[in-house]
């Protein structure tokens, strides 16, 4: 049950996401600074992190680089706070972390550095408090900072531009994310694919959607972001879109993409927090039936518990189901519950056996076994009395 606290927890902080791929010109800087607009003017608490020596989405934000004296490059390499490193930008609610030029080295400066691919994390955890979602802006390549960046996030989102050389490296990147979450961040999750650059006029376009969503199917965004000059000339202006012309295309579909997401954690957090407190009370039974039998056979417990599990496994399906509906029609609380409490009268009755064997035992070896000392045994179970209250309380 504790774990289960922890999955809680971890979905009621903020959210770390990172933005990767490492084909450049795929709209990934682009996609962090207008998701972070969007996501503050919905009411979210947004801190961007500039993981990219280009420092694109610092500038992209309206963020002096020439004159930036504490950025992410101090905090990986030089250990500062990253709290000191925060640059407040136009938009309320959304907060970056620049980028400097020095990043360029700092992947060889850290080499040596003890859990260097942890650091980011240990920067941007003490962050998670504070902010609803913590968007991390990496750089096109896999080195040591966007290896970083995934270690340090709970998701990722993947932009992938409608061409054809942009399907190539998703291979190379889903191979690198299986490799980050196998040893360094099993709870590494693909937020989703994003589709860039989306020219409905074009067939090599909806072709390439088409390839994408056959095999990855709910985890590709049902917001595409189409080609739109207005979102390069925000950039130009150091502005995001939404600030630049609200009414564009460009702007709406990444308002659209940031409803999606947040609809798409709040029913995650719903259905955690459901999953805890069904857990809990299905815990609460075991502890019944264990009080009722005097039962302290931890191999029964344990098995009961796998079919707790079991019985709330269709929970983290729903929360992963797009599709609401049929998430509700697959899943039917009465019958779980129903297979715990049988699950429970099954452990009461085996319990019930090691009872009865243990009363009988004395008896039976000082019988055939009268001059040799009674062996010492498990603890007795509570008197008969108390057990037909204790049975009386499981069935209430």
């Amino acid at each position: 049950m504790f774990s289960f606290a922890l999955e809680l927890i971890r979905y009621s902080m903020g959210k770390i996401i990172a933005l990767a791929n490492q084909k450049g010109g795929v709209g990934k800087t682009t996609t962090t600074i207008n998701l972070a607009a969007s996501l503050a003017a919905l009411e979210k608490k947004v801190l961007v992190v500039d993981a990219d020596p280009q420092a694109n989405a610092s500038s992209g934000l309206g963020v002096d680089i020439r004159n930036v004296e504490l950025s992410i490059y101090e905090c990986l390499v030089n250990g500062e706070d990253a709290s000191g490193a925060i640059t407040q930008t136009e938009v309320e609610g959304l907060d970056i972390i620049p980028s400097h030029i020095d990043l360029v080295g700092a992947e060889i400066e850290m080499l040596n550095l003890e859990n260097r691919e942890r650091i980011l994390k240990q920067i941007l955890t003490p962050l998670k408090e504070k902010y609803d979602f913590i968007l991390i802006d990496c750089s096109p390549s896999l080195g040591l900072i966007t290896v970083n960046a995934l270690t340090a996030a709970d998701s990722v989102i993947i932009p992938v531009q409608c061409e054809y050389f942009a399907l190539e490296g998703i291979s190379k990147l889903l191979n690198t994310i299986k490799i980050i979450k196998s040893k360094l961040n099993p709870a590494l999750e693909i937020e989703g694919f994003l589709l860039t650059m989306y020219d409905s006029r074009l067939r090599l376009a909806n072709q390439i959607y088409e390839e994408v969503k056959r095999p990855f199917r709910d985890l590709v965004f049902t917001t595409v972001i189409q080609r739109n000059v207005k979102l390069s000339e925000a950039s130009s202006y150091g502005k995001p879109v939404l600030l630049y012309d609200a009414d564009s295309k460009g702007s709406i579909n990444h308002m659209q993409l940031a409803q999606e997401i947040v609809e798409k954690n709040s029913s995650l957090t719903l259905a955690y927090s459901h999953r805890l407190s069904y857990k809990c009370s299905i815990l609460k039974m075991i502890h019944v039936a264990r009080i009722v039998t005097g039962a302290t056979n931890k191999a029964a417990s344990r098995y009961l518990e796998s079919m707790a599990e079991k019985c709330i496994s269709n929970r983290i399906y729903n929360a992963r189901n797009a599709d609401t509906s049929t998430a509700s029609a697959s899943y039917n609380p009465r019958r779980n519950t129903l297979i715990a409490f049988c699950v429970s009268i099954l452990l009461f009755i085996f319990s019930f056996d090691i009872v009865v064997f243990s009363l009988l035992f004395p008896v039976m070896y000082t019988r055939f076994y009268p001059h040799y000392p009674i062996i010492p045994f498990a603890p007795l179970p509570p008197p008969r009395a108390f057990g037909h209250i204790n049975l009386f309380l499981l069935f209430i």
